[in-house]
């Protein structure tokens, strides 16, 4: 086989880490190709085997126990794709005892034998503490509630010195949020770790292979042979795999012993993680292990409900909150005394700390002092903005940094356009009676309103996200065919100066959530609105395509322009993207509507994208088709 990549520092963000051509000490591995023949083992193979196998040699000739022989032919039996579940079998091999795990994964099946301390006695008796903990978690209202119940428990069946439960940020950075210890540990409750921590391809394992454990920190890695040339050996999910070096050494910093890390996993993205350390080396069996990993699964479906009923009262609160400044602003002589009055709900709903609203030179604070709120105000630019945002201090004019204090990110909008359409509208009809001009003032208050609206709802998404909430996707049987062309009539009603050439190739239907999948279309059909080439028409097509199960629906919205500038398509599916806040054919635009598409339809398990083609630009959603609902 092909010889592992060194790695440091300098490379470890590319380290193939499913593919290390090593195993963990505790145990040995053999491997075999789907026809059944071996292909490799770990050096130590002899631990549980009386000789040397042989490449080619079939595996119902290398002398193993009769358990492990039933599992192999009930792996290659049940081998779909190239994979199979694992299954695992107790045994006695040499005096001691193993648990062998055997899987099918990329048309290999990986034989695993690990050793075990426990008795199956002692096994027992952990799965039913676990069993016993899973009704204790379903119990929790809150999530912090949740996690904190997690690492107690999670501790108290498995013995580990310090369990922490992680939640990850919109950004990928984590928080301990819930930490069970001995009592002469120092506490990690609180701390933040950054994104860089859990590199791009360990993050991808995270999700793929939920449990993860290193016996021994300090041990010496077992290398693997196989056949000259031979493809490395992928293992994603085995349960030996041998870890980055570059992790081993940041556990070691930690002085830690032994460590096992749970992934909590939902809608196919990395939520949190529970990560339990010892100060010297230990083993947990693979059984008790597995019953972890269920806990894993409990709390993700947990979360979810939690989630979705928050979600359900955040969107309910947000909606009053939405109407009632909508009212307020309509009938309010002050529109700064409406954004006061609704201040602490716009907060609440937001999830933000603070409020500064300014209006003719006179500034009003919510939660910040007023000299501050001031200062923040005068660092805006002199140029009207629809949208300011600073992520860091760095972004905020030198002469204000210092006194920011813990206010390092702001979101600014401008709302003086609808604001002065709906004051100014509301004024006319005060005092005209709106005689001959309700029907154009209605219109006028009414578009205001919808832009602020909008406005509003889009900071309200894109709080969700960077919280790592769902956006409350509800999916059902939905015709895209029909939706599409729902969404053009609409455009066309709105816009009748423009063009909108649809192309469908009948129904394709898909699971979906209407409104939200209509959210993406109605934004990917106002870029190229505000972004085509003046007198040219827009083109949808929508057709089906090979795939995945049924295959796939992929729908195209294209208009004539040129080609996005690279350092502008890097942050395409980026909030707040430049190239959107100043563009002057879009002057309401914030730049999250690509950021809110993509989460769109990352929670429809469906891909969106760009390129440019044949003078046009093109963006595409993918989404995997369902069987015809009728």
């Amino acid at each position: 086989m092909a010889a592992p990549q060194r790695v440091g520092l300098h490379n470890c963000a590319d380290e193939p880490i499913h593919i290390p051509g090593f195993i963990q000490p505790h145990g040995a591995l053999l491997f075999l190709s789907d026809a059944g023949r071996v292909e490799g083992w770990s050096t130590n193979i002899a631990t549980v085997m009386d000789h040397e196998p042989a490449l080619g040699q079939p595996f119902g000739t290398l002398g193993l126990p009769g358990a492990v022989t039933e599992l192999i032919q009930e792996c290659l039996a049940t081998m779909e794709d190239g994979d199979a579940p694992a299954t695992v079998a107790a045994l006695s091999i040499g005096g001691r005892e193993y648990d062998c795990v055997v899987h099918g994964h990329m048309r290999r099946v990986l034989v695993e034998f690990e050793m075990r301390e426990a008795s199956m006695a002692e096994v027992a008796q952990f799965a039913i503490k676990a069993h016993s903990s899973i009704d204790r978690l379903r119990r929790q209202r809150s999530i912090d509630g949740l996690l904190e119940a997690t690492v107690r428990q999670i501790r108290e069946f498995t013995g580990f010195d310090r369990v922490m439960a992680y939640r990850f940020r919109g950004d990928d950075s984590g928080d301990v949020v819930a930490e069970a210890r001995r009592d002469d540990l120092v506490p990690y409750l609180g701390q933040r770790y950054p994104a860089g921590d859990i590199p791009p391809q360990a993050r991808r394992l995270y999700v793929l292979n939920t449990l993860r454990m290193i016996a021994d920190v300090g041990y010496h890695a077992v290398p693997l042979l196989g056949a000259e040339g031979g493809a490395p050996l992928d293992m994603s999910f085995a349960v030996l795999r041998s870890v980055s070096p570059i992790h081993v050494e940041y556990l070691q910093n930690m002085g830690v012993g032994a460590s096992m890390s749970v992934s909590i996993v939902i809608h196919g993205r990395l939520w949190g993680l529970i990560a339990c350390h010892h100060m010297a080396p230990k083993r947990v069996p693979y059984s008790v292990r597995m019953a972890a990993d269920v806990l894993a699964q409990v709390i993700a479906s947990t979360v979810q409900g939690i989630e979705a009923r928050e979600d359900a009262e955040l969107v309910e609160h947000a909606a009053k909150v939405r109407t009632s400044l909508i009212e307020s602003l309509l009938l309010e002589e002050d529109p700064l005394e409406a954004l006061v009055e609704h201040g602490d709900g716009l907060l609440e709903s937001t999830h933000a700390q603070a409020l500064v609203a300014c209006q003719y030179g006179r500034v009003v604070c919510r939660g910040v002092d007023q000299a501050l709120g001031d200062a923040i105000v005068a660092s805006l630019p002199a140029e009207p903005h629809d949208t300011v945002t600073r992520t860091s201090v760095k972004e905020w004019p030198d002469a204000i940094q210092a006194r920011l204090g813990k206010w390092v990110g702001m979101l600014g909008h401008d709302l003086r356009d609808p604001l002065n359409s709906i004051n100014m509208a509301g004024m006319v009809l005060e005092r005209t009676d709106g005689v001959g001009n309700k029907g154009t003032l209605g219109k006028r208050i009414q578009s205001s309103s919808n832009r602020m609206q909008r406005m509003i709802g889009q900071v309200l998404d894109m709080s969700r996200i960077d919280r790592g909430l769902s956006l409350g996707i509800d999916l059902q049987p939905v015709d895209l065919a029909a939706l599409a062309c729902d969404m053009v009539e609409e455009a066309r009603l709105a816009y009748p100066t423009i063009v909108y050439d649809l192309h469908t190739a009948g129904p394709a239907f898909v699971l979906a959530d209407g409104g939200r999948l209509g959210q993406v279309i109605s934004n990917l059909l106002s870029n190229a609105r505000h972004h085509g080439e003046p007198n040219q028409p827009i083109t949808i097509r929508l057709a089906p395509r090979d795939g995945p199960g049924l295959g796939l629906a992929v729908l195209e919205i294209a208009n004539a322009g040129a080609p996005i500038p690279a350092e502008t398509e890097a942050a395409l599916f980026n909030p707040f993207k430049r190239s959107s806040l100043n563009n002057p054919r879009n002057r309401t635009g914030m730049g999250l509507g690509l950021y809110i598409a993509q989460q769109i339809v990352r929670e429809h398990e469906g891909e969106i994208d760009y390129r440019h083609e044949g003078g046009k630009v093109i963006f595409a959603v993918r989404l995997p088709l369902a069987p015809n609902a009728s």
